[in-house]
C-alpha cells in the first residue's frame, strides 16, 4: 500500500510497480489493471437484440438478427457471437439499438486515453488547408459556422476560398460584413456549407438543420466520430472518441467538472521562465507579473493547478490567475524553500505524488521528460504533453502535440 509521508522516511519509487512510497511498501506490480471488458459489451447487445429487438427472428432455421442476410447474402443471421464481435459494429437498425463497441467501451478512467490523439492548433489549421484543397471544385456559395468552434474553420475556410461567411443563429443565416475584397463580388447559386469543428453526437448539426429548413444548405466537420460521419453530409477525418483538442480541452466546462483533470502551470497556462528569468529573486518576481496567458479557460472552472512553483510564490501566481480572469478550484504548489531544493529534488514524482493523492485521471504536463516519468510512477493517470513532438496519431501513455 502506498505510505503516507513521514518526517522519520525517505522518499523512493518502486521500480516494479512504479509507485512512490515512504518507508515500508507492499508492491503490486503483480496485479492486472483493471478495464471495462468486451463481456459488458456483448451483454449489452444481447439484451438488446435478444429483449427488445424487432429484427431478431430466424432465416431458413437460423436465429439471429434478420438484418444481416438482408445485407450481407453470403451470411447467416447474427448470433451475437461471432459477426458483430469480430468487426465491432453498432446495430444496423436506424436509430441504432445499442453503440458499437468501440463507441461503448470508454473508459471511467485513464486506460483508453493512453491511446487517445492530441489535436493541437497547428493540427487543425494545417486539416482545415486539406479540406479546403477538396472544397475547392464544389459550386458553394458561401461558408457558414456553427458558433463557437465552428466559426474558427468557417472562417478559415471562407478565406482560402474567397467566399462570403455567414453565421448560424437563432433566425438562420446571418451574413458577415465581406470586407473589401468581396464587396463587388457576384452573388453564387450554389449551396453554403454549414461547417463545425467537430462532431460526435450530432446533437450542435441537429440544432442548425432545425434552423436551417428549406435553405440550400450543405454541413460538414473537419473531425467526424464514425457515429458523428451520420449527421454531416462531408467531413475531413475519422477521429474516434476519446480525442483531445487544445482549443476547447480546458475550456470545456462539462469536461472540466465529470473529469479529475490537474494541469501544469508554466508552459500551459503561460509561457516557460527563461533560465535568466528564473532566477528566484526580482527578475522571476518582474516576469511573473507581465507573462502572457497561452491557453484560457474561459468560462470552464480548472479543478486543479499543479504547478513546481515554489509556496513563497503562491500570492504572485494567484494574482495572475485572477487578473486573467482564470477559475480554479485548488492551486498545489511546490514544497521547497528555493530554487536550488528543487532542483536537487524529483519534481516529477512529486507531481506524480500529486496527481496520485488527488485521485487525478488526467494531467497535463508540459515537459516532455516529465510527462514520460509522471506517466511511468503514475500509471493510472493519463499525461497530456503538448509540448511534446511524436510521429503522428502516437500511441502511448504521453500524449503530444503534432507541429
Amino acid at each position: 500500500m502506498l505510505q503516507r509521508r513521514s518526517q522519520s522516511t525517505s522518499q523512493s519509487v518502486c521500480d516494479k510497480c512504479h509507485r512512490i512510497y515512504f518507508g515500508a511498501h507492499q508492491c503490486k506490480g503483480d496485479r492486472p489493471r483493471t478495464t471495462r471488458s468486451e463481456v459488458t459489451w456483448r451483454q449489452v447487445v444481447k439484451s438488446a437484440c435478444n429483449e427488445s429487438c424487432e429484427h431478431w427472428g430466424s432465416v431458413n432455421g437460423s436465429k439471429g438478427c434478420v438484418l444481416i442476410p438482408e445485407l450481407h447474402p453470403n451470411k447467416k443471421p447474427c448470433d451475437i457471437r461471432s459477426y458483430f464481435h469480430a468487426k465491432g459494429l453498432p446495430c444496423l437498425a436506424n436509430p441504432p439499438k445499442y453503440p458499437s463497441r468501440d463507441e461503448y467501451t470508454q473508459p471511467e478512467h485513464g486506460n483508453n486515453w493512453f491511446d487517445a490523439p492530441w489535436i493541437s492548433w497547428s493540427e487543425l489549421r494545417a486539416d482545415v488547408a486539406a479540406f479546403s484543397s477538396r472544397l475547392a471544385t464544389m459550386p458553394l456559395s458561401g461558408v457558414a459556422g456553427i458558433p463557437r468552434s465552428g466559426m474558427i474553420v468557417a472562417s478559415d475556410i471562407a478565406v482560402r476560398l474567397g467566399l462570403p461567411l455567414y453565421a448560424v443563429s437563432d433566425s438562420g443565416l446571418t451574413k458577415l460584413d465581406t470586407g473589401l475584397r468581396l464587396r463587388n463580388a457576384p452573388n453564387l447559386d450554389g449551396p453554403i456549407l454549414v461547417m463545425e469543428d467537430s462532431t460526435a453526437s450530432g446533437r450542435s448539426i441537429k440544432e442548425a438543420r432545425s434552423r436551417l429548413v428549406g435553405l440550400n444548405v450543405l454541413f460538414g466537420a473537419i473531425y467526424a466520430t464514425p457515429q458523428g460521419t451520420r449527421s454531416v453530409d462531408l467531413h475531413h477525418r475519422i477521429l474516434p472518441l476519446p480525442h483531445w483538442f487544445e482549443w476547447n480541452m480546458l475550456g470545456n466546462p462539462a469536461l472540466m467538472r465529470d473529469i479529475r483533470i490537474a494541469i501544469d502551470f508554466d508552459g500551459i497556462l503561460c509561457p516557460d521562465f527563461t533560465p535568466a528569468e528564473d532566477d528566484d529573486g526580482k527578475m522571476y518576481r518582474q516576469r511573473m507579473r507581465s507573462m502572457p496567458i497561452i491557453r484560457h479557460p474561459g468560462v470552464a472552472t480548472l479543478p486543479h493547478i499543479i504547478t513546481a512553483r515554489l509556496e513563497k510564490y503562491r500570492g504572485l501566481t494567484e494574482h495572475w490567475l485572477s487578473r486573467r480572469r482564470v477559475k480554479y478550484d485548488r492551486l498545489t504548489m511546490g514544497p521547497w524553500s528555493t530554487k536550488q531544493e528543487r532542483e536537487a529534488g524529483d519534481v516529477a514524482a512529486w507531481k506524480a505524488q500529486q496527481c496520485i493523492e488527488s485521485n487525478t485521471q488526467i494531467y497535463i504536463e508540459s515537459c516532455p521528460e516529465q510527462s514520460r516519468r509522471i506517466a511511468g510512477i503514475a500509471p493510472s493517470v493519463a499525461v497530456l504533453c503538448p509540448g511534446e513532438t511524436p510521429p503522428p496519431y502516437h500511441g502511448g501513455r504521453v500524449f503530444s502535440d503534432v507541429p
